[in-house]
């Protein structure tokens, strides 16, 4: 090894233009904005306002959106229905909807199907996710007004 490289392998040469390279990345924004080429902060748009031409990306949207409707909102809300004193409607996936985590799953499928649906204005997302909230409120009402994405083994009290 000489005296440029350190154990790791990285020479100096790479840790100074790794430096300059950050450093000029920083000051990008702030030149753009004294040349009037950005008028102001970042803002996000709304995900209906944009759409995906054909690419690895919209490909990616594609198998994400199969993937959410391949899963099924009663087995998610079995134990939910369960624990609220209801008939649950389907058999729940095994792992951890079988166990003390119950339900946290479907908190994440709500999200995703939410957000598929304003990316993409896909119905049966939009519809799903309206499902699962009505399910919700009846196992609420249902089970004294309390629902929540866990449960408890009867071992823990």
């Amino acid at each position: 090894m000489g005296p440029d490289v350190d154990k790791a392998g990285a020479t100096r040469r790479a840790l100074l233009a790794t430096a300059a390279t950050s450093g000029l990345l920083l000051a990008l924004p702030t030149v753009a904005r004294a040349q009037g080429r950005i008028r102001g902060p970042a803002t996000p748009l709304p995900l209906d306002a944009v759409r995906l031409r054909p690419s690895i990306w919209a490909d990616a949207v594609t198998a994400n959106l199969a993937y959410l409707l391949r899963l099924e909102p009663d087995r998610l809300l079995h134990m939910y229905r369960l624990h609220a004193g209801l008939e649950p409607r389907a058999d729940a996936y095994g792992g951890w909807e079988a166990d003390t985590i119950s339900g946290h799953t479907l908190g994440h499928y709500l999200t995703a199907l939410c957000l598929m649906h304003a990316q993409t204005g896909d119905r049966p997302c939009r519809d799903r996710a309206l499902y699962i909230v009505d399910e919700l409120t009846a196992c609420q009402r249902a089970g004294g007004g309390y629902v929540a994405g866990f449960t408890r083994k009867a071992a823990d009290g």
